[in-house]
């Protein structure tokens, strides 16, 4: 017997469309989430009532906006907190009912209804596929995929957070459907990306579908098996990425750093003659790496503070560790906003970075973080110009040449 806790909030704007004549459940991820013993962040409802009759229904709440009208949700407030309010999905001449709304949803884990006095609603076996760990699309893999591409993407943020497989039937779709991606927009794109890049199965999503990446960011396309005959590689450019994306932490910014920090070796790749070995050399890559994510950046909407702390992460990942609290002052000052945090992201690319080399030593995290979190803790100057006394000021009171 399944039971999830509803809070009061919910249950009294359930109460309040029932007693209009009615039905109405809780759907997606509180459902998921509460199968899967993790924080229930919001609670979405879906109601047999139309746009018209919900607006009637929740007459004594507060609406938001109307943005979501199109998709026939409302967002009202209740008690503090943003609830959206949906009609169910109904198809040209079907009957409006909670079943034939949840074969319209994506995947088997979001296709369950709730309502505490009719208990869990589970059709397609969503409890299952939680327990199965698997990502499963309703019904038809290519009508769910092709009624909006985006959800290709979607699979791959719940398989990369939750830790989840995905299909074997619905891998081959999606990999068939794969250039439907271009035609979603690209700020829908990123938010998915989002997801996928923060997830703890990150690295093999990376991996598995490559091909799927190349859609949405085609510059990594170059990076595939491309070898890069250096003896402290064993992998290729696009595999070593992947790796150095599941070695930083889970941050956002900092491993889109890491899947841009060698976007551009193909480009710069050469061969050198070392100690009477040819070798890889890849001279600039971070430079113009960076110029590269750039653009890339700027075609996905990301925000300037974002393309700002990513190029910087990017340009300097590659560059000489510091070794003395000077050098630590000084890769801080250049630091978007001299930012400490930043800096710490910078700290971690580079651990994992050198992680997926061979023969070369990981970063002295903790020295390097304790260090910058005495100069942060003293308050220390960075850079000359922070100093409160001037050269021209020093001069005045008889200083000159080296004293100064």
């Amino acid at each position: 017997m399944f039971y999830m806790y509803v809070p009061d909030y919910i249950l009294e704007v359930m109460n309040s469309l029932e007693k209009a004549g009615h039905e109405v459940y809780i759907v997606g991820g509180a459902i998921r989430s509460t199968l899967l013993n993790t924080k229930v962040n919001d609670y979405d409802l879906t109601t047999s009532a139309t746009l018209p009759e919900i607006y009637e229904a929740l007459d004594g709440y507060r609406f938001i906006n109307n943005n979501g009208e199109k998709h026939n949700t409302v967002t009202i407030r209740s008690n503090h907190n943003n609830v959206e309010v949906t009609s169910f999905k109904c198809s040209d001449n079907s009957i409006r009912s909670i079943e034939h709304d949840l074969s319209h949803r994506d995947f088997t884990i979001n296709a369950m209804a709730y309502n505490p006095k009719v208990g869990l609603i589970d059709p397609f076996n969503g409890v299952k596929a939680i327990s199965n760990k698997e990502i499963v699309t309703v019904l038809n893999s290519k009508d769910r995929f092709s009624e909006d591409p985006l959800r290709i993407l979607r699979a791959l943020r719940f398989a990369s957070k939750l830790s989840f497989s995905i299909n074997d039937y619905d891998k081959k779709v999606m990999f068939e459907l794969a250039h439907k991606l271009s035609e979603v927009a690209p700020e829908r794109i990123k938010a998915e990306l989002e997801g996928i890049m923060e997830g703890s199965l990150v690295r093999d999503i990376l991996i598995e579908f490559k091909d799927i990446f190349g859609v949405i960011i085609p510059e990594l396309k170059p990076c595939f098996n491309f070898n890069q005959h250096h003896r402290c590689h064993q992998h290729d450019v696009y595999e070593h990425i992947a790796y150095v994306v599941g070695y930083t932490k889970s941050d956002f910014r900092l491993r889109m750093a890491a899947l841009f920090h060698d976007i551009a070796k193909p480009d710069t790749f050469t061969m050198i003659n070392k100690d009477g070995l040819m070798q890889g050399r890849f001279l600039t890559h971070p430079e113009v790496g960076a110029k590269i994510a750039t653009k890339i950046m700027k075609r996905l909407r990301f925000s300037s503070e974002e393309i700002e702390e990513i190029t910087y992460l990017i340009i300097n990942h590659d560059g000489l560790l510091p070794s003395t609290k000077k050098a630590v002052k000084k890769m801080i000052a250049k630091a978007p906003n001299e930012s400490f945090e930043v800096f710490e992201k910078l700290i971690d690319l580079k651990n994992a970075d050198r992680s997926d080399h061979l023969y070369l030593d990981s970063v002295k995290v903790d020295e390097l973080l304790f260090i910058a979190e005495e100069i942060k803790r003293n308050n220390e100057c960075l850079k000359v110009t922070d100093l409160k006394v001037s050269g021209f000021e020093l001069m005045e009171m008889g200083f000159v040449g080296k004293q100064i």
